[in-house]
């Protein structure tokens, strides 16, 4: 199977119950459900994805050998260790109208999610920061589509859990 593919998948499980998805949920019912709120949150998906596929990129290619494999697996033990960490879903009173604000809100939330660390470790493998991003970009688009279509399924959220469980044992395995 592609690297894409595989990477995407991953990082819609990954993104679902995830802290970037919760507060474009909690952004949401704040405010009003708004085209700009997605569309925030997938261009803060797009520069927080390739800014870490790019960088995993650069990293794995000043590394050889085993300095390669243990920046990879760094990355990989640091996504499980996001996946397991519990999300708490903070009700937000008084959301900001201003999409800058929102944007960095989202961008700052995204920087160390999972699927971040994921196309950071896709992209080291493979040394082509595009193909990685581009498969965690959708990816974590579509769940953060999911989550904007339907907000409810923040109720879900033991199922989600073990979801997120069974990444984490995937990407440390």
């Amino acid at each position: 199977m592609d690297l894409a593919i595989i990477v995407m998948l991953t990082s819609f499980g990954a993104t679902l119950g995830g802290r970037g998805q919760g507060l474009m949920i909690a952004l949401q019912q704040g405010l009003r459900r708004s085209a700009l709120l997605i569309s925030a949150a997938v261009f803060a998906a797009a520069v927080a994805t390739f800014a870490a596929a790019f960088l995993g990129a650069w990293f794995a290619a000043q590394l050889v050998g085993f300095a390669r494999a243990a920046l990879i697996g760094t990355a990989f033990v640091l996504a499980a260790i996001e996946l397991i960490w519990p999300v708490r879903q903070i009700a937000i009173r008084e959301p900001t109208r201003s999409l800058g604000a929102i944007i960095l809100a989202l961008l700052v939330k995204q920087l160390i999610d999972a699927p971040r660390w994921i196309a950071f470790a896709a992209a080291a493998m493979t040394i082509d920061p595009l193909k990685a991003g581009l498969g965690v970009w959708i990816g974590s688009s579509l769940a953060l589509l999911a989550g904007w279509i339907m907000p409810s399924m923040m109720a879900f959220e033991r199922r989600v859990r073990w979801l997120r469980g069974a990444i984490a044992c995937l990407a440390l395995g």
